[in-house]
């Protein structure tokens, strides 16, 4: 969460995923240190959760706390699913293609996903433009810096990583435009 958002205070029953989160919440309100850790252990590319409605809803706004599933469109996860944490190398992909909806282990993961491992994913996996930029601190060797979203990374800053079927199309988009624009 960027350090410059409120807390999210939860509206619903925690823990949500008892069977396959461990909520480690810091409650001190002016730091953004909760996370969740995995307490299952699964391949790389296997499914970790659903992303259903309810309990996730349609946001009426974009805002720090809401993952955007399309072009115009953010939902809000109503569960603790939201206190997965950004890493420049995640341990989860978010792949919110309306066939799917579902969050995975990450496929750059060989290992995959053990029991206490920290749950992330890549923001810009999701976010075109985010609400709240931060400078990132996941001290990765593939650290991106400064996580604005999608459209200030290109291809260059996303190589590598899982991203959106309509992230991909909006940076194509991007790109031609940047293209005929040099022309």
């Amino acid at each position: 969460m960027p350090p410059s958002a409120s807390p999210l205070s939860p509206h619903w029953v925690q823990p949500s995923h008892p069977e396959l989160i461990e909520l480690c919440l810091n409650r001190d309100p002016r730091t953004f240190e909760s996370s969740v850790r995995s307490k299952i252990t699964l391949p790389s590319g296997a499914v970790f959760a659903k992303l259903t409605f309810p309990p996730c809803t349609f946001a009426t706004k974009k805002a720090y706390s809401t993952v955007q599933i399309s072009r115009t469109t953010h939902i809000d996860l109503n569960s603790d699913l939201y206190y997965f944490n950004h890493s420049c190398n995640p341990s989860l992909e978010l792949d919110v293609h309306p066939d799917r909806m579902e969050v995975r282990v990450a496929r750059t993961r060989p290992e995959g996903l053990k029991v206490g491992d920290e749950l992330s994913f890549f923001y810009p996996s999701t976010e075109w433009e985010m609400a709240q930029p931060f400078e990132c601190k996941c001290n990765e060797k593939t650290c991106r810096g400064r996580i604005a979203g999608a459209k200030d990374m290109g291809y260059d800053g996303l190589a590598g990583l899982f991203i959106n079927r309509f992230i991909e199309e909006m940076l194509r988009e991007q790109e031609a435009t940047s293209a005929n624009y040099r022309r």
